[in-house]
């Protein structure tokens, strides 16, 4: 299963497992809500990880092809 690092607008950054693979990477795809370790967060290029800070919530994840990508919840219409 997909893992995704979650940053929360509280500052709190956790990782979360993708529920289904196949679906969007949403809170409601979420399960296994843990704090994300510190050795995991070294991987993130400060850059990314800074930008996901300042625009919390928002979720950041590895894609199928190895390169970052990241997203938040789609606005409800």
């Amino acid at each position: 299963m997909a893992k995704v690092i979650v940053f929360e607008k509280n500052g709190e950054i956790r990782l979360a497992t993708l529920i289904d693979d196949h679906k969007s990477v949403c809170r409601e795809n979420f399960t296994d809500v843990v704090p994300c370790p510190e050795e995991l967060l070294a991987y993130v290029p400060s850059e990314i990880a800074g930008f996901c800070k300042e625009t919390a919530p928002h979720y950041l994840y590895l894609n199928s092809e190895g390169e970052w990508e990241s997203t938040t919840d789609p606005i409800p219409v």
